[in-house]
This record gives structure tokens, C-alpha cells and sequence, in this order.
């Protein structure tokens, strides 16, 4: 080894950055070197340039006819554009030359890798430490972009040479590897960098805070900066970006752009769009395409672009709560650091959603610079009707701030029954048939080239498309399954009985696979498969494949785990097993539905399979609890101390090595060498540990306490989910009290740091964490404890039964209520009862129930509202029809404000709810409150057509004046436009 190799090693990383940069520049040609240079010196890359950036890849790709690879780069180039304001804050340079030069790096390259993602790290963590790492992890990306233009500037024959005498793992593989370590290293660096900031902040707090008068610029930054992401992660912490580079890697459509609608929908002030088509259609697709067209033409310092896609596998995505917080914090990330001041310190978890608009209409207005917002709403079908109720008038809230611009998709029966309440809006139906059909000619294409489908006569390919294109009906998801059932042919004959007998709807299609799926075999097999799909219909969020490995090979109730009974080769299992039902995501390797149609139908009589949601998820709920309760994880998990070791220069190769053999070729390594010994080394050596033997040897992280048990983070976080419908003839009812009681000491009991309590208010009384979450298992434990208090209150004076009503927990309702213990009139500090909270929600039962043991129709809260003003607010029709016939209500009570239920019925749009109290004889249609508006002027006010001529043709009727009556008209002329 020469000294300057040697040396280098030595260098600071910023140094050996700046060489790998000069290396990459050096092997360009001139014509390259040019373009390199005039990327480098131009202005450093912004965000919406990471979006162009991928647009321009996908546009090249286009030309040779082939699937989106643009939204694959997006970590990798989002990484680098955050690297910039990182160096500029730790270097103290006005603008970064070396994250510039890596930026023109990448570009002229075009590579992917998994990239950290630490935007703010320079105002946070201002320490030579990250920088390094920083800087480290970014040499072997300079390096792998290097030997890729070598590799690619070879001729195609040489290529193919090279690839059969030396695989691509040897070439191109070691770069992985050390990108992976070097984020690990940067992983490690920011957390003891956060633990230090930490212990410092409360140093100076303690002794120095009382002297301290002025902040310096840099410290009142990172406190501000701190701040506001405290308030952005308690917006949300949910990945929304994964889900849209799911759906733009899936295709693009463009024929939106050209659309009346869209075109009028781009220029309002304000206003939604919606789009409708049927299942299958591509209206995910659509909208992933025009997320990135936005961000690409739209996108400036005055326009800001947001999106939600819903990920059907994610529970945590299926809430109003997870959309409203994404879609907050897109709009606000850009937002001047000192408008946060006024977020009060304790809001450091999830808020209601009430509380999370009031911010928005209070933050949104100070955020000055931005006049438009666009945001983008994909997947409402996937939702539940409760679900949608409560997003109804948080879109209107949104609507209402006079500069968003809202983009939905949803089939047209959620169209047809959300579309009233969210005014103004204009409806566009799909428009594929161009689009179909140039996916269909590009996917014949691929898997001819690929030798995926293989024809003996050549225009078999043309009958192949018209089939296709004739019996598609518009759904490129049926199209889809049909080229995987066709490819799956070996002869023309075959081929042409598949397109003779091509199945005419997805569910039918479903029900062709699964039987093709049980012939191709064995009932060992068949039971795996039922097992895998019970696990993924009812999993909280996908399962990776080491985790479904590990809980497909529990038993439940059986606390002896056999490492025999995992799977040897999970991926080709589930391949084999699944089908094209199930797809494997390549960037975070889980087991998903490739629709969330498949797992609906799945899950209904249709399928004649016998799986349900609720044995499903009682069956995972098992598989949890028997799985925590290993004794191998008290023994190993508790006792076992992790080691750090610290990596030299020359251990590097390695760790390379080390750590990428797979597992199953370090087992089938030892395996050969044991068929290859003599009888007696056999007998020596067959005791060897061969988890132990081909663990990987890279530290693990204090996150991951332990390798070889992946399902154990998983079944930590959502075995109470899953164990809420436990029962005393459960087989597992043990192991689960055992957990519920704190005897497994690695796991801590799950109201411990419960988030389901909101304000950060401390939850002492574990009944709490039960009757919120709906757990009917832990409240019935909980209550048979002596020490249970059935109506203790938390700090915001909300008790176990408020709680439970609010969810719509019917059975823990009766549980709580059949104590005799409970007060079912109990009021919060704001004096709502739980009656209030169960009309506000809608949850018909509940509320019936509450009537029939005696709560009070007409109590009060703070502001005088009763359960009637509430039901009527949010639209609960059902709830408000059996308030109304209950006896003695007070149908026309006014609040503190002179407000009556039926202003709030006409302020938020609800026409079948107002037609309701004008049947009543007890209601006046004209009330003022105390701003002198009646219900008729509300409706006017907002915009809803529809109410106001209710209103106003009732008020005609009785010969009752009509104020502003020239507004109505003129809204009518605008609603007919």
C-alpha cells in the first residue's frame, strides 16, 4: 500500500470529500466536464428541484417507453439538496461549493441510495462531529457515482462480460455497504449529539438562566428552530412520502392538464376539485402525477404544495387526525420560525383536530409570504364512514382560510354523499382510455423484452392488446392481473384459452388466482398461505419479511419457540404462496396487498375463504402475546449488554464482507463444509450455533436490541391493538394478563407514555388508557382490581366513561356503566358530559344507550351548548332524529352566544339536518344571536346555497322578512355558473 493511500485514511473527512470530487471531475469528458462545472456553480439545489430533477429522468425514460424510476432517486437527492444549509451552518460559508459539487455529482450520474434525512441538523447539532459524519457519508456516494460512468462508458458486450465474470454485488456492492455504515455512524453522531445539547440546555437552565439577559443571533435561531419543530412533529410524524413514491413508480397519466375543470380549478382563489372514477381505475396514479406536476410548475416561495396518500395497510393513515397533521405541517414547515412563539410549551403531543385547525387559521395568516396552497387528497374510499364525518368540516375549515386549493379522489358514490358539504367545488370523471392503452402496449412491450411472456407466433401480441383494451372497462387493476395470468402461459394454446375465458370483474379475477394458488399446493402450504393473509388483513402496519417470518412460525399459547419451524427462503414463500395478490415494497421490504380491494374481498363472503377481520386480528393478537412472553427474550434481551466497537481503516473489508452474507448463504456455507467432513469432525462440530454463527456482525443499535428477533418491535408496539377482543376462553388470557400486569420487565405496560390522552396530561388511572382506546379485555381486568377507580377523571377533568363514548366503545360503555360506580352525567372541566361527546361523534348505540339508563338531553357545557346544538354542528342526522324525539328536549335552546342548534346547522351547510327543525312547530327560523344574524344570514354568509333557499322559502312561507335577499340571488347566479 502506497503512503498516500496510506495517509488518507487520516484525512479529515471534509478533505477526502473534496479528492473523491476531483477523482469523479477527472474521469469526464470535456463535453461532461462542462455540464458538471455548470452545475456545480450554479445556485445551490432547492427543494423543488429535487422534483424536476426526477421529472426530467422519467421524461428521458419515457422516450424508450419504460416505467417511472424518477421517484426511486427522491431520498438520495433530497438528501443532498438538504446537505447545503447543513454545511453553510456548521462551516459558517454563505454558500456551500462542496454540497453544490456533490449535487452536479449526482446529477450527472443519476444514482439511488438510502439516505438520512437531517435538514436542520446544522442549527441543531452545531458540532465538528456531524459535519464529519456528514461529510462521510457522502465519499462513498462521490465514489459509487464514479464507477457507475466507468461501467456505463464500456460497450454493451463488455458490460455483459463483466457482469457474468463478476457479479454486480462485487462491483457496485461494497458502496452499499458503506453508505449504510456511514448513516448508521451519522444516525449515532446526532443522537449523542442530542444527548449532549440536552444535558447542556439543562445546565444553563439551572445556573445560568437568572444571569442570563441577552442571547446571542445563533442561539436565539436554534431555540426558535427548535420550537417550530417541536411543533411540527406534534403535527405529525408520519411518513407521507412514502406512499406517493409507491403510486408514481406505478405510472404516470397526464390528461388531466388539458381539462376545463382543472384550468378553472388552477386560477380560483379558492375552491376543490374533485375527481371520480371507479375501482381500479388509476385515480392514485393520477393524483402521484399531479403532485410532481404541481411542485414542478406551481411550486415558488408564494405557492406551497402538500399531499396526503392513504397507505390501506397503515392504520395510521386511515385517521383525520394523521391527514390534517401532514397536510399542517407541509403547509407550515416553510413558515418564518418565529411565528411558533406563540405555540404554548406543553404542545408536544397529537391535539384533537379542532385544536390543530385553530392553529392553521392562526399560523397560516402570519405566514405571509405564501398566498396559495395547493393540496393534493388521494384514497377517501379507503376510509370509514366516521372517519370521513369527521374530515368533512375540516376540509371546509380549510376551504374557508380563502387560499387553498384542494385536489380529491374517490369513487363516485363518495363523491355523491361527501360532495354537499365541501362548497365550492367542480367534479372531473376519469379519462383513461389514452393512457390504458399506452400502459398496456408498454407493459406488452417490457415483458417481451424481458422474455417474461414468450409467443410462438408474433401476432398473437396484437390479439393479447385488443383483449385487454376491449375488456378493461377502464381499470388498468384489471388489466394488471390479466397480463400476470397471461404471461403465466407457456404455449399460444394456452394463451389463447386466457384471453377466451379472461374473467369480466376483479373479484371474479381474485377468485381465479386464489384457485390457481390452492392447485398449485400442497395443504401444508395452503395453511401458510391462510395464515399470511390473516396476519397482513389485520396487521396495524405492514409486517417486513423477517417480521411475518418469525410470527408465522409461533404457535399460540405455545411458549416453546423451534427456530425449525421459520421459513428457510421467506421471499420465494411468499411469492409462491401470494401470487400477484401480495407484493413485496422494495424500499422497506413489507408484505402488502397489491390493492386494497384484494383485502376486502378477501375478508367478504365472496371468497368463500372464511377469513375475517375480527378472528384475524384476534389470531395476530395471539401471536403477539405468545410471542412477548418467550422466556428467550427475558434471558437475552435483559441481560445482554450491548458493545460499541470502534472500526479501524483495516476493518473495514471486513465488516464489508461480514456484514453482507446473507444469512442462508453463511448456513448453506457451513452446511457444505459439514457434508464434506469425515463422520468424526461431523460429530464435533454439529453443535455449532448457527444463529449466532451468521448474525451480522455490524453493531446493533440501541433500537434494535437484538437482530435475530424482528417481530419483537412490532408486537411491543401493537399487541394491545390486537388483544382487545381477548376473553376469559381466549387461550392466551394468561400470558395477556402477564403483560397487562408488568410481570414481562422488558415491556412496558401500555398506558405507560400513552398518547391517546391529549395535553400531555398524565394518565394515572390505567381505566383511562382502556375505555379511550376501546380495549373490552384490559377494562374488564382492570375493573375486577380492587384498586380500579371506575370514574376516576384525568387533568382535564374527562373520565374513563367520556372516553369511551367518544370512540363509540359500545361494550366498554356497558362495562364502565354496569359498576354502578360511574356518574353518566360526569362533566369535563369545559362541562361537556359524555352524552355530548357521543352525539358529536354520531355513534348512534352509544347515544341510545345513554337515553335509556336516564342522561340528561339538555346539560350544558361551558358555553351552554347541549348534546342538540352539538349533533347539529357536525351533521349527525341520525343522532339529531332520536335527540328530537326524545321527551322534554329543548329543540330552539339558545347558547351563551344566542345561538340555537339550528344556526349551526345552517352555518355548516347540513340541509337534511335543517329540513329536520323546520318540520318542528317549537323552532324559530329566525332567531338573532347575539351579532343579530339568523340562521338564513349564516348560510348566506358561508356560501351554502342550498340552506339558504331553504330558509328562505320557509321564511316566505310564514311572512317573515328576509334580509340580504339580493345575496342569495347572487349566489344562485354563481352555483348555476
Amino acid at each position: 500500500m502506497s503512503t498516500a493511500v496510506q495517509k488518507a485514511g487520516h484525512l479529515k473527512p471534509e478533505v477526502r470529500l473534496g479528492q473523491a470530487i476531483s477523482e469523479f471531475e477527472y474521469i469526464l469528458s470535456d463535453a461532461e466536464k462542462s455540464r458538471f462545472r455548470a452545475i456545480r456553480t450554479a445556485l445551490p439545489p432547492a427543494p423543488p428541484d429535487v422534483m424536476k430533477l426526477t421529472e426530467e429522468i422519467d421524461a428521458e425514460n419515457s422516450r424508450r417507453r419504460r416505467r417511472c424510476i424518477g421517484p426511486r432517486l427522491t431520498s438520495i437527492l433530497q438528501a443532498i439538496q438538504q446537505f447545503a444549509p447543513v454545511i453553510d451552518t456548521v462551516i459558517g460559508s454563505s454558500r456551500s461549493q462542496i454540497a453544490g459539487a456533490i449535487w452536479a455529482v449526482v446529477k450527472t450520474t443519476l444514482s439511488d441510495a438510502a439516505a438520512p434525512r437531517y435538514q436542520e441538523l446544522g442549527y441543531l447539532f452545531p458540532t465538528s462531529g456531524v459535519r464529519r459524519t456528514l461529510c462521510q457519508y457522502f465519499i462513498p456516494m462521490v465514489g459509487l457515482c464514479k464507477q457507475s460512468v466507468l461501467f456505463l462508458r464500456k460497450s454493451s458486450f463488455k458490460q455483459l462480460s463483466q457482469s457474468i465474470v463478476s457479479s454486480f454485488d462485487a462491483q457496485f456492492g461494497h458502496f452499499e455497504v458503506e453508505l449504510s455504515v456511514a448513516a448508521q455512524s451519522l444516525r449515532e453522531e446526532v443522537s449523542v449529539a442530542a444527548k449532549r445539547e440536552q444535558r447542556l440546555e439543562q445546565k444553563e437552565n439551572s445556573t445560568f438562566r437568572s444571569h442570563m439577559t441577552k442571547r446571542s443571533e445563533v442561539s436565539e435561531k436554534r431555540r426558535q428552530l427548535k420550537n417550530k419543530l417541536r411543533f411540527l412533529n406534534a403535527c405529525s410524524t408520519y411518513d407521507y412520502q412514502a406512499p406517493w413514491k409507491a403510486a408514481r413508480k406505478a405510472g404516470s397519466s397526464h390528461w388531466l392538464y388539458d381539462k376545463d375543470a382543472y384550468q378553472h380549478w388552477l386560477h380560483c382563489p379558492s375552491g376543490a376539485l374533485w375527481c371520480t372514477g371507479i375501482l381500479g381505475s388509476g385515480k392514485t396514479v393520477l393524483a402521484a402525477s399531479l403532485v410532481q406536476h404541481l411542485i414542478v410548475n406551481e411550486h415558488t416561495p408564494t405557492a406551497i404544495v402538500g399531499y396526503f396518500f392513504c397507505k390501506h395497510s397503515d392504520e395510521a393513515s386511515l385517521t383525520t387526525r394523521t391527514i390534517l397533521g401532514t397536510l399542517a405541517k407541509q403547509m407550515l414547515e416553510s413558515a418564518p420560525e418565529e411565528i411558533f412563539d406563540a405555540v404554548p410549551y406543553w404542545w408536544v403531543r397529537p391535539v384533537p383536530e379542532d385544536t390543530l385547525m385553530l392553529y392553521l387559521r392562526t399560523f397560516t395568516p402570519l405566514h405571509k409570504q405564501v398566498q396559495t396552497y395547493y393540496l393534493v387528497i388521494d384514497g377517501l374510499d379507503d376510509y370509514r364512514n366516521e372517519e370521513l364525518m369527521l374530515l368533512m368540516p375540516c376540509l371546509r375549515q380549510l376551504l374557508g382560510l380563502g387560499n387553498v386549493r384542494l385536489f380529491l379522489t374517490s369513487r363516485l358514490d363518495t363523491y355523491q354523499w361527501m360532495s354537499p358539504h365541501i362548497m365550492p367545488h367542480l367534479q372531473v370523471a376519469m379519462d383513461v382510455s389514452a393512457d390504458l392503452e399506452q400502459y398496456i402496449e408498454t407493459e406488452l412491450e417490457d415483458r417481451l423484452q424481458s422474455g417474461y411472456l414468450a409467443l410462438g407466433d408474433p401476432k398473437l401480441v396484437i390479439a393479447i392488446r385488443d383483449e385487454l383494451i376491449s375488456g378493461s372497462k377502464g381499470m388498468f387493476l384489471w388489466v394488471a392481473f390479466q397480463l400476470e395470468s397471461i404471461c403465466a402461459e407457456s404455449t399460444d394454446s394456452g394463451i389463447m384459452h386466457a384471453l377466451q375465458s379472461l374473467p369480466k370483474s376483479l373479484p371474479e379475477t381474485f377468485g381465479r388466482i386464489l384457485r390457481n394458488l390452492e392447485k398449485a399446493t400442497a395443504p401444508d402450504n395452503q395453511a401458510v398461505r391462510r395464515k399470511m393473509f390473516e396476519i397482513m388483513s389485520a396487521a396495524q402496519c405492514p409486517l417486513t419479511m423477517r417480521e411475518l417470518r418469525e410470527a408465522l412460525s409461533v404457535v399460540p399459547g405455545n411458549l416453546d419457540w423451534d427456530h425449525r419451524r421459520l421459513i428457510n427462503d421467506m421471499q420465494r414463500t411468499f411469492n409462491q404462496q401470494c401470487g400477484s395478490l401480495a407484493v413485496i415494497d422494495e424500499e422497506d421490504n413489507t408484505a402488502t396487498f397489491a390493492h386494497p380491494s384484494i383485502k376486502q374481498y378477501l375478508l367478504s363472503s365472496a371468497a368463500s375463504y372464511g377469513i375475517t377481520l375480527s378472528k384475524s386480528n384476534l389470531y395476530l393478537g395471539e401471536l403477539c402475546v405468545t410471542y412477548l412472553n418467550f422466556p428467550v427474550h427475558e434471558t437475552q434481551l435483559v441481560k445482554r449488554k450491548l458493545k460499541r466497537r470502534n472500526l479501524q481503516p483495516t476493518d473495514i473489508p471486513t465488516e464489508i464482507i461480514s456484514s453482507q452474507l446473507s444469512r442462508y448463504t453463511a448456513v448453506n456455507a457451513v452446511a457444505i463444509k459439514l457434508l464434506k467432513s469425515t463422520r468424526n469432525q461431523i460429530r464435533d462440530e454439529i453443535d455449532i450455533d448457527l444463529f449466532g454463527w451468521t448474525d451480522p456482525i455490524v453493531p446493533n443499535t440501541p433500537a434494535e436490541p437484538h437482530s435475530k428477533y424482528a417481530f419483537l418491535s412490532c408486537a411491543t408496539k401493537h399487541w394491545p391493538a390486537h388483544s382487545s377482543s381477548f376473553t376469559l376462553e381466549t387461550p392466551s388470557f394468561g400470558l395477556f394478563c402477564r403483560l397487562l400486569n408488568g410481570d414481562v420487565s422488558f415491556i412496558p405496560q401500555p398506558w405507560i407514555d400513552c398518547k391517546i390522552i391529549y395535553y400531555d396530561a398524565a394518565v394515572e388511572n390505567p381505566l383511562l388508557w382502556a375505555a379511550a382506546t376501546g380495549h373490552e379485555a384490559a377494562t374488564r381486568f382492570l375493573l375486577d382490581c380492587a384498586e380500579s377507580k371506575a370514574d376516576a377523571k384525568d387533568t382535564c377533568g374527562r373520565s374513563p366513561l367520556s372516553w369511551a363514548v367518544e370512540g363509540g366503545h359500545e361494550t366498554v360503555v356497558k362495562l364502565l356503566l354496569s359498576t354502578q360506580k360511574v356518574n353518566i352525567d360526569s362533566k369535563t372541566m369545559l362541562g361537556c358530559t359524555p352524552l355530548m361527546f357521543a352525539a358529536g361523534r354520531g355513534h348512534f348505540d352509544v347515544v341510545k344507550l345513554l337515553l335509556d339508563l336516564g342522561a340528561d338531553p339538555n346539560a350544558k357545557d361551558h358555553v351552554g351548548r347541549t348534546p342538540l346544538s352539538v349533533a347539529a354542528a357536525e351533521g349527525r342526522e341520525a343522532v339529531l332524529r332520536l335527540l328530537l324525539e326524545t321527551p322534554g328536549v329543548e329543540a330552539d335552546h339558545r347558547d351563551r352566544h344566542g345561538r340555537t342548534p339550528l344556526s349551526g346547522a345552517a352555518e355548516y351547510g347540513y340541509e337534511n339536518v335543517v329540513r329536520m327543525f323546520l318540520q318542528r312547530k317549537d323552532v324559530d327560523i329566525a332567531s338573532r344571536d347575539e351579532n343579530g344574524k339568523t340562521p338564513y344570514s349564516h348560510a348566506l354568509q358561508i356560501g351554502h346555497v342550498a340552506v339558504a333557499q331553504l330558509l328562505a322559502s320557509k321564511m316566505r312561507s310564514l311572512g317573515l322578512h328576509i334580509e340580504g335577499d339580493e345575496g342569495l340571488t347572487r349566489l344562485d347566479h354563481q352555483s348555476d355558473e
